[in-house]
């Protein structure tokens, strides 16, 4: 249990990892603060429109913290590295040959 830990943390800290989860991240924030930000900008948007604009930005910004989006966000992001491959671990030999000097 204790090694499964250790790996999924030495996977995760990879910075390949972290560059998708966070890209991905920024992405869907960015989608989902774009049309507010349109219409924040705009000439006949009143104190009222961007008060609500920016209540409901809030709640969808905070409804990605979850654990539903979590796990979409890590299938996503372990889907990715999956196109990659690792790197493959040598495999350690026996000196058959008992020890050498120089």
């Amino acid at each position: 249990m204790r090694m499964d830990a250790i790996g999924l943390l030495w996977e995760v800290s990879k910075p390949a990892f972290v560059f998708i989860r966070s890209s991905y991240l920024v992405q869907k924030v960015r989608m989902l603060l774009d049309a507010p930000n349109k219409l924040l900008q705009g000439e006949d948007t009143d104190l009222l429109t961007g008060l609500e604009l920016v209540v409901s930005a809030t709640e969808c910004v905070s409804k990605l913290c979850c654990e539903t989006k979590f796990t979409e966000l890590w299938n996503r992001v372990t889907d990715a590295n999956d196109t990659t491959p690792a790197p493959s671990k040598r495999r350690r030999k026996k000196n058959e040959h008992g020890p050498v000097c120089g």
